[in-house]
């Protein structure tokens, strides 16, 4: 136990816990000496009973800090039609389709009726949150006659939300293309950022104050845009916003996916890299935060059409492999 754990036992819901169990422990010692009807009926505590109690309270994890949504910030209307959107669909890194379906809607998952790809989709359509770094992806088309000038694009309507909880996915990769930009979601104002060179670090550059514009002519195909995300915090729900110029007038449009605004939530066993971006506050949010269920792809399982199939463990056998916390 390092020494901030120790403080925070001593000063925190441990520390409460402990000074409540040594009240158990000497009210049990005691407990042969003062008998009533009404001990004698209920079963007055024994030593066993006690020792017991005591493994138990020590080996429980402190009270999770109390949450509550945040506040709408970066709130916005679009306004315009110029651009098209197509296709908007937000994966974890690398097209990992890795999810959380929070507890009201995990009802609902049927994790062995379909393929991997139309479960992930019906959870998106259910509230389902992305799970570990997002990755955004969308077609974005200039419909009009004129030339279309990207000014910038940003997230908007963001909200910090409790971390969910219910059932967590995580199907693995799919595959992904290269980036065009990035963007850190634990930022106050996320902006387009350039694409860093290492994918671990967090870009810091803003991409259109420093590589300026970006044009889209008249009726041409669809420009496929990427957003590599960067999330380490919290759980947040937001839209995206692109600001444009055609014919001189400045417009922004919103883009979210159909079943309402981009929904993410950071990986409770966080990347080596970003520990030194969380507070102690995140880091016993994330210790004290259970999944009812994980259901993972499995490297050695496959269903009768040699596919790979899913096998489903407790929260403390897929935490187990967290060698960061």
């Amino acid at each position: 136990m390092t020494q901030r754990d120790v403080e925070r036992v001593a000063m925190g819901g441990n520390g409460r816990r402990f000074l409540a169990t040594v009240l158990i422990l000497v009210i049990a010692s005691t407990a042969g000496a003062c008998t009533n009807d009404q001990s004698d009926a209920v079963g007055a505590p024994d030593e066993t009973s006690a020792v017991e109690t005591l493994a138990t309270t020590v080996e429980e994890d402190p009270t999770p800090p109390t949450c509550a949504d945040s506040a709408l910030s970066e709130t916005l209307s679009g306004t315009g039609s110029a651009l098209q959107f197509e296709r908007v669909t937000p994966t974890a890194r690398n097209g990992q389709l890795n999810f959380i379906v929070p507890g009201a809607a995990s009802g609902s998952l049927k994790l062995d009726s379909q393929p991997f790809g139309i479960i992930f989709e019906q959870a998106l359509a259910d509230g389902a949150f992305i799970y570990g770094r997002p990755q955004i992806s969308f077609w974005m088309k200039n419909v009009t006659n004129s030339e279309v000038i990207i000014l910038d694009l940003r997230a908007v309507n963001i909200r910090t939300v409790c971390m969910p909880k219910g059932i967590l996915a995580l199907f693995g990769t799919q595959g992904g293309d290269a980036d065009l930009f990035a963007m850190n979601f634990d930022a106050d104002r996320p902006v387009a950022l350039i694409p860093s060179s290492d994918s671990d670090t967090i870009p810091q550059t803003p991409y259109f104050s420093t590589r300026g514009e970006l044009t889209l002519a008249p009726s041409a195909s669809a420009q496929h845009i990427l957003i590599q995300g960067y999330l380490a915090r919290k759980a947040r729900t937001f839209e995206l916003a692109v600001t444009y110029n055609v014919d001189g007038e400045e417009f922004t449009q919103i883009i979210r996916p159909d079943s309402g605004p981009f929904r993410v939530a950071p990986d409770i066993c966080p990347l080596a890299q970003d520990l030194p971006s969380l507070t102690d506050e995140d880091i016993a949010r994330f210790r004290s935060h259970r999944f009812a269920e994980v259901a993972r792809s499995s490297n050695t399982t496959r269903d009768p059409n040699g596919n790979i199939a899913l096998e489903k463990v407790s929260h403390e056998q897929y935490m187990e492999s967290c060698t960061t916390l």
